[in-house]
């Protein structure tokens, strides 16, 4: 419409099946290292792994597959844009989205035992409207580029907006499953120190195992300790700001740089938090841990023991990205040179910017029935993919014979990882090594110390050679026949990237690698030695 160009969509999705499975036989875990356990190196363990206290925690599954499904599942999303041709030289971009995700179990969340039990309790956690889908997900976007002499060489551009995220299914089906007709539970036994707690005389491999949960269970067994996992009233669909300016310059007709800055700010990130860990009892403090919703459960159940962790999620995390990309390209003939070099810094609280999910953030240092503090200075550092710099370098190149040959090198600096010196005592997460905190204070962690802060090490630089070598062959008048060969980590490299045992406790293994970028279960593309593949192409 004259200088305008609109566009406008919308989408909506149902799914009647929105599920998740979680099948485990359940889990034990040791205090240390089992070459610490087996030779007894710091005297603990005389009689291995059949001392007294040898395990740290144990977790018994209830025996009947549950249901871990979002019930009445949908969403829909609208929006609307005009590309406005202000000028020859000057287009502006201006919209708006609007998201509704109705992906959690907004059907049956007044079912979930643990929002009950803590109503009843009146707890901040539960009390209060159950948890809804937000509704007000407005999502303005607007950008601007510039032809800053007309002639298509150099262009300056920026744009600004919001971004709603979308959640998965991962994130809530915890709740999900104590939301059902039969729940999947977890019994959860634990020792806070050695010899103290709940295992403190159970004799692996000797001691009878403790009861689970029962068959199909409807409710919280009684005498349980049973994990429970439930959604704070005010959650919320994370959110983003994302900002970004840029300009590139056209040399000739084939040779380009462009540099853009890009920032990221992270908002109502996706994060659990622990209301129930292991604490100091105020009245023994040199005794065994307690947990604080217990005094509240017997008062109102007569069952200390109803519950044992209990995980909130919650919409509170922080984050932000900075990052700076240039791209030169240079184009010759049949060839091309292509470089992308980025700066960037990417953290968060927890050491978490991926906001629609709620696994990837470490649990804070300092615990508590609020779920800690979370916004200590050592809670803030680099996300685990935070990678300072990147480069990659790739072209073709055209040889004599019908010869073409594609490299392709990526480096990287390290990622980073979090070192630990142990299990916190709470059982919620691990306990930093210490470091100075340049005075003489005593902050809690013994004097003049604090944690080293979350992904405070750094692993290994990645370098990635890559190669395709084709031979072009011409059978006839419009067929071709391409032989090539293609050679991935011609180095051979072992590229850890931050894959590090990282517990000083387990002096063995300490900060030694334990897998590759790229490994199992990797989404990456490195290979972690070198392979190479053979094929053909036939073009006619």
């Amino acid at each position: 419409m004259g200088s305008h160009a609109f566009k406008f969509g919308g989408e909506y999705v149902k799914l009647p099946v929105f599920y998740a499975n979680l099948n485990t036989p359940g889990a034990i875990t040791f205090r240390d290292d089992p070459s610490v356990i087996v030779n007894n190196t710091n005297g603990r363990y005389p009689q291995g792994f059949q001392t007294p206290g040898v395990v740290q925690a144990m977790t018994i599954i209830s025996g009947t597959e549950a249901s871990g499904e979002s019930r009445k599942a949908w969403s829909a999303a609208a929006y609307v844009q005009d590309d406005w041709k202000v000028s020859p030289r000057l287009t502006l971009n201006l919209g708006a989205r609007y998201d509704l995700h109705h992906f959690n179990n907004n059907c049956c969340q007044d079912q979930n035992r643990v929002g009950q039990i803590l109503r009843a309790l009146g707890n901040p956690n539960g009390f209060g409207p159950l948890p809804k889908s937000d509704t007000n997900n407005i999502a303005p976007r607007v950008g601007v580029a510039w032809d800053v002499n007309g002639n298509g060489k150099n262009v300056a551009r920026a744009s600004f907006g919001l971004f709603y995220g979308t959640g998965i299914i991962t994130s809530v089906y915890a709740s999900d499953y104590q939301s059902g007709p039969v729940l999947y539970l977890t019994k959860t036994l634990t020792t806070s120190t050695y010899g103290v707690g709940q295992l403190a005389n159970y004799v692996y491999g000797v001691s009878p195992l403790p009861d689970g949960p029962g068959l199909a269970p409807a409710q919280f067994p009684a005498g349980g300790s049973t994990a429970g996992n439930w959604l704070d009233p005010n959650f919320k669909d994370p959110l983003s700001a994302n900002y970004a300016a840029g300009f590139s310059h056209a040399f000739t007709g084939s040779t380009v740089l462009s540099v853009d800055y890009t920032h990221v700010r992270g908002y109502n990130g996706w994060r659990t938090k622990q209301i129930n860990p292991l604490l100091p009892n105020p009245a023994n403090p040199a005794g065994a841990r307690v947990r604080p919703l217990s005094a509240l459960t017997q008062s109102a159940f007569g069952d200390p023991s109803l519950f044992a962790g209990v995980s909130i999620l919650d919409s509170f995390n922080l984050s932000d990205y900075d990052g700076v990309d240039t791209h030169f390209e240079r184009r010759f003939g049949t060839n091309s040179f292509i470089v992308n070099y980025t700066l960037a810094w990417a953290r968060g609280y927890g050491g978490d910017a991926d906001f629609t999910t709620q696994g990837g953030a470490i649990p804070p240092q300092i615990s508590s029935v609020t779920g800690g503090n979370l916004y200590d200075p050592w809670e803030w550092g680099p996300t685990s993919t935070d990678e300072r710099q990147r480069i990659s370098v790739l072209g073709v190149i055209n040889l004599p014979g019908g010869f073409e040959v594609s490299p392709n090198l990526t480096a990287a600096t390290a990622r980073p990882y979090t070192q630990f010196k142990g299990v916190n005592p709470s059982q919620d997460g691990n306990l930093q090594i210490l470091c100075p905190s340049g005075n003489n204070n005593d902050v809690g962690f013994g004097a003049g110390q604090v944690p080293c802060g979350v992904n405070n090490a750094r692993g290994t630089p990645l370098i990635n050679l890559n190669a395709r070598v084709t031979k072009n062959l011409s059978v006839g008048p419009t067929q071709k026949i391409a032989l090539f060969a293609e050679f991935y980590n011609v180095l051979n490299r072992a590229n850890f990237g931050n894959s590090y045992f990282n517990r000083a406790d387990q002096v063995a293994t300490y900060n030694k690698p334990n897998g590759y970028l790229g490994g199992i279960g990797s989404t990456s593309t490195i290979p972690i030695s070198f392979q190479v593949q053979f094929g053909a192409r036939v073009s006619f």
